[in-house]
């Protein structure tokens, strides 16, 4: 720590008031170790970058998971679409060997052809599990308003990682 200095020495000397005042806040931390703005700087650039990819991460394992559970929940959803979203979850989620991969090509089309209407009951999943939690979360608010949740003005179709 830097000895405390008397404020009538730092009014009696200004050019020491400016670079006492410069040393304590810009090249000393509080406990009188150096700082390191080019080492912080970098520290802050690898949070960052850590912190996107494990928000990238959780967004992809959300989308895994939803996927799986949509399959067997959207009741929106025609028979053939509840099969190839259940193949494809199964392939994202690692259940499928590579060596199967060139079978499910036409499958893989297929559930690409059909986004649309995928991603809207991905959305809608999405939604209902959002509004489920912010229940859990926040339960004096009324249950049948999700005016808490952010509203999309349109459904626009979620990018879903297609292993290729």
């Amino acid at each position: 720590m830097l000895p405390p200095i008397a404020p009538t020495v730092l009014e009696r000397n200004p050019k020491f008031k400016v670079l006492y005042d410069d040393i304590s806040q810009n090249k000393l931390n509080p406990d009188a170790s150096t700082k390191d703005e080019k080492k912080q700087r970098l520290i802050d650039q690898a949070r960052e970058e850590f912190n996107t990819k494990r928000t990238d991460l959780a967004k992809t394992e959300i989308l895994k998971s939803s996927l799986e559970s949509l399959s067997a929940r959207a009741a929106d959803l025609p028979d053939e679409l509840h099969e190839v979203v259940t193949i494809v979850a199964a392939q994202l989620n690692g259940r499928i060997p590579p060596s199967d991969r060139e079978i499910l090509q036409e499958d893989i089309e297929y559930f690409t052809e059909h986004i649309i209407p995928i991603s809207r009951a991905l959305s809608t999943h999405l939604k209902s599990t959002a509004l489920q939690l912010c229940r859990i979360a926040i339960p004096e608010c009324p249950s049948s308003s999700p005016s808490y949740l952010p509203q999309s003005p349109s459904p626009i179709p979620i990018p879903i990682p297609i292993p290729g």
